[in-house]
């Protein structure tokens, strides 16, 4: 019953204390710390299945490219508290998104990640932040606040949904511990909402895979 709950609960994002509450009223002591570690460790397994299974395929055609930021507590209480940059990547044509927490959005960082993860000759559509200024041929660019019949709705909906399932998740929507787990996490269950697959099913998978 210990595992049925506990996987029941990450699935449907019910806090670990929540959880832990849950497995009392059934007869079950466990502390929401080993919850929390437990969820912890299944958030690792996710990051490494979109590390080796989605974040090495290519995005192609026109790829919407935009920044954001995050809030992040690295531990329990007020202080600590910062702000994280993330940078996202949507492939138009299918919806696949790619997100990555960055140490700061230079024409470095974004060059590297355009090169690494979207397909040359690929068309980066940008909102004009200079650090998308030294895109190198044969990556061709959108700049969409100089051309107004197009947009990076796309790629703003996706924060918009990932902000959304963080506040669900943590109170304020400021993240505790690893973000980069926590926002890999959030991503892996847009993509599988996007294409329908069940997210128990495919966690499962994810976890026999180990």
């Amino acid at each position: 019953m210990l595992v049925r709950v506990v996987f029941h609960d990450f699935v449907h994002q019910i806090s670990a204390a929540r959880s832990a509450r849950r497995l009392v009223r059934a007869g079950i002591t466990i502390s929401a710390r080993t919850i929390r570690r437990i969820f912890n460790d299944v958030r690792r397994l996710i990051l490494r299945h979109m590390q080796h299974q989605v974040f090495t395929g290519l995005l192609r055609g026109a790829i919407e490219v935009d920044e954001a930021l995050f809030t992040h507590r690295a531990g329990p209480g007020p202080r600590g508290a910062r702000q994280i940059w993330a940078v996202g990547l949507v492939e138009r044509r299918s919806g696949t998104a790619f997100v990555f927490v960055v140490p700061n959005r230079t024409h470095v960082v974004i060059n590297n990640l355009i090169r690494r993860y979207t397909l040359r000759g690929s068309l980066i559509i940008h909102d004009g932040w200079q650090g998308y200024s030294r895109i190198p041929p044969p990556w061709r660019c959108i700049n969409v606040s100089q051309d107004e019949s197009t947009t990076t709705s796309q790629v703003e909906g996706l924060w918009g949904q990932l902000r959304a399932r963080i506040r669900n998740m943590y109170s304020g929507g400021v993240v505790e511990g690893n973000i980069e787990e926590v926002l890999t996490e959030v991503l892996w269950r847009r993509n599988l909402d996007f294409s329908g697959r069940e997210t128990l099913t495919e966690l499962i998978r994810i976890i026999v895979r180990g």
